[in-house]
């Protein structure tokens, strides 16, 4: 089911449409997540809590700015496969492994701060609590990645099915 091109996935069809569809969804919404991790990790201060901004480190600022390349690769990654036309000699297992590697990143790590800020504890950075800006932030990198993780289940799930139904090749001889 990874083998091949992306110029040969289906371009019509309802699944086509929804893969399309979704893609669109899950690349602006990691447009936004790219944008405001690449903002906070050059320096901006918008929408961190206090505390965060105190004490920036080189390694939140480098985490920051890798979870807006994760979020960036996820885009990359479902965009080539849900438009085939784009790059369509670009192999499928590429954009299977651009979407999933970012959407995975992306999705985990917000869950992991999702789940240390329902806990109680405190924000990373060390801020006590994130603000709503924080909190819309890992929620778009968790709908991002989650919509990106779908999206590949949902192509390797269709191209396994096209597989299944070709042809057998007559034996040579």
């Amino acid at each position: 089911v990874l083998r091949g091109r992306v110029g040969e996935l289906p371009a019509t069809g309802p699944a086509a449409q929804v893969r399309r569809t979704f893609a669109v969804v899950a690349a602006l919404l990691a447009l936004a997540v790219a944008g405001v991790n690449g903002l906070w990790a050059a320096g901006v201060d918008a929408g961190l809590s206090a505390e965060v901004v105190a004490d920036q480190t080189a390694a939140y600022r480098l985490n920051t700015a890798l979870t807006g390349v994760f979020a960036l690769t996820a885009a990359a990654g479902v965009l080539l496969a849900a438009f085939p036309a784009l790059r369509p000699r670009a192999r499928v297992r590429t954009a299977v492994a651009l979407g999933w590697t970012g959407g995975a990143a992306i999705a985990a790590w917000a869950a992991y701060l999702l789940v240390i800020t329902l806990a109680g504890d405190s924000a990373p950075g060390g801020g006590d609590q994130p603000t709503q800006a924080m909190n819309l932030a890992y929620a778009g990198e968790m709908i991002t990645g989650t919509l990106t993780l779908l999206l590949g289940a949902q192509l390797l799930a269709e191209r396994r099915e096209s597989r299944a139904v070709r042809p057998a090749r007559p034996a040579a001889g």
